[in-house]
């Protein structure tokens, strides 16, 4: 199973679709597509639906040709994981994004296009109420708070933040599953074998291991406190 790929020196620039490129790799916590040439690329319907274990997409590096039809339905659906996501300058003169974020009830952190974010879908919603309906709270680069989509879509805010207004305070110890002051590859050992059932973790253990606050440990956390260990990620 595939579980993590560098495409970053992949020749795409005569590619014209990137439809479910990565469909179904449900072991993938890591991709890096940074230098994708997307010039050319209309349909990118499915590319990473079903990556239940991406944590991260980096799509900024991706762009449009002039007067191009992005095809986008269903693009990162079912990546119930993915907590970080930013499109940079990939705007479609025309986005159709039938349920592009479907299923991402993860989703914290997104810097969209416009075009992109709230363009309305064949049935008449927008990626803004796909957001609304995965958290209802959002906080906007410059700080305003927006509960409805209208509002998100009247402001047209291009980085946008997850808010709970009863979010609780998150562990300062986070990753540090054996309480030795360090996050290494000891405690992703740990939660590797917490999530095969092989050990037990304490109720404080388990709060501790969930890095990415999905309410589960696994082998995602496993996978997240590897690469903070070894410098590929600088936070949970």
């Amino acid at each position: 199973h595939l579980t993590s790929a560098n495409l970053r020196y992949l020749d795409t620039s005569r590619a014209y679709s990137m439809t479910r490129m990565f469909y179904g790799c449900s072991k993938l916590t890591h991709v890096d597509v940074s230098n994708f040439n997307t010039k050319n690329v209309d349909y990118m319907r499915e590319m990473f639906a079903g990556c239940v274990y991406l944590y991260e997409l980096d799509l900024s590096s991706f762009e449009a040709g002039n007067d191009v039809d992005g095809v986008m339905d269903d693009m990162f659906r079912q990546c119930s994981r993915l907590f970080r996501l930013k499109i940079g300058n990939f705007a479609p003169t025309i986005a159709y994004t039938d349920n592009i974020l479907r299923g991402c009830i993860s989703l914290s952190e997104v810097e969209m296009n416009d075009r992109i974010l709230w363009g309305f879908d064949s049935f008449g919603v927008t990626s803004a109420d796909q957001l609304i309906s995965i958290s209802p709270v959002w906080i906007g680069n410059n700080g305003t708070v927006y509960t409805d989509a209208n509002e998100i879509i009247a402001s047209r805010p291009t980085k946008l933040t997850r808010g709970n207004l009863d979010e609780p305070e998150k562990p300062s110890n986070l990753g540090d599953v054996n309480g030795d002051g360090e996050v290494d590859e000891l405690d992703s050992a740990i939660v590797a074998r917490y999530s095969a059932g092989m050990t037990d973790l304490t109720s404080e253990q388990q709060a501790v291991a969930d890095v990415n606050d999905d309410g589960e440990v696994d082998e995602l956390d496993s996978a997240l406190i590897s690469r903070y260990s070894a410098g590929m990620i600088s936070q949970f």
